[in-house]
């Protein structure tokens, strides 16, 4: 019986040695290519975020003033 589930089923064992084969195989960032590339993201996502807000801000005003005007 045990050796139909494995046929049939998940080899757990199996899927774990494959993940650690693959782990090995991971070239991690060095510290200063993380820090690098964090603020790097983080300053893009602000930029976004500064003309998002700026657009929104303008739209909304000019709705307000539009509907002033036709009001």
């Amino acid at each position: 019986m045990e050796k139909e589930n494995k046929k049939e089923g998940f080899d757990f064992s199996a899927k774990l040695a494959e993940y650690k084969g693959e782990f090995k195989r991971i070239v991690w960032l060095k510290p200063e290519e993380l820090k690098k590339n964090t603020l790097t993201v983080i300053g893009i996502c602000l930029i976004f975020f500064v003309i998002i807000f700026c657009y929104d801000f303008a739209f909304s005003q000019a709705m307000t003033w539009f509907t002033r005007l036709v009001g």
